[in-house]
């Protein structure tokens, strides 16, 4: 079985420093997800949002079918 990679509040910060460049509306998603309580757990990380994006654009898919997305940060 892998491991997984424990992401710690020092990485996460330096991921969201130097390596995540969101989209405007991407932020505005966030923003208002964050204004909807605690519901908001809902929501993917950032940097796997980011990540999903990267695995897309290196993979040249040119179609994606989300299903089941909160409020569309991932899609």
């Amino acid at each position: 079985m892998g491991k997984s990679l424990k992401i710690t509040e020092k990485l996460q910060n330096y991921i969201n420093d130097f390596g995540l460049k969101l989209h405007p509306v991407q932020q505005e998603i966030i923003d208002y997800n964050n204004t909807l309580g605690d519901i908001n757990r809902m929501q993917v990380d950032p940097s796997q949002c980011h990540f999903l994006h990267l695995i897309i654009k290196i993979s040249n898919i040119k179609n994606v079918l989300e299903i089941g997305t909160f409020t569309g940060l991932s899609a």
